[in-house]
């Protein structure tokens, strides 16, 4: 919690990375990504929060890939 808080105070620092594994692929592994959300949260988590539940869809349409990061 304290990392979310602090990301929150300093954006510019922070991006969420994503990355898309595939478990059922046997051998190599299979993976899709990374994407980078420079701002996946709008708020911090009350105290006491032990989960909070993201939809991916949703952080992925936010989301850009590495060369876009820069």
């Amino acid at each position: 919690m304290k990392v979310a808080v602090f990301r929150l105070n300093q954006v510019e620092k922070f991006m969420l990375a994503i990355v898309i594994v595939d478990p059922e692929v046997k051998g190599e592994s299979e993976f899709e990504g990374p994407y980078y959300v420079k701002t996946p949260f709008t708020a911090e988590p009350d105290f006491g929060v032990a989960s909070i539940n993201y939809d991916l869809s949703d952080l992925l349409s936010k989301a850009v890939v590495p060369e876009q990061t820069v």
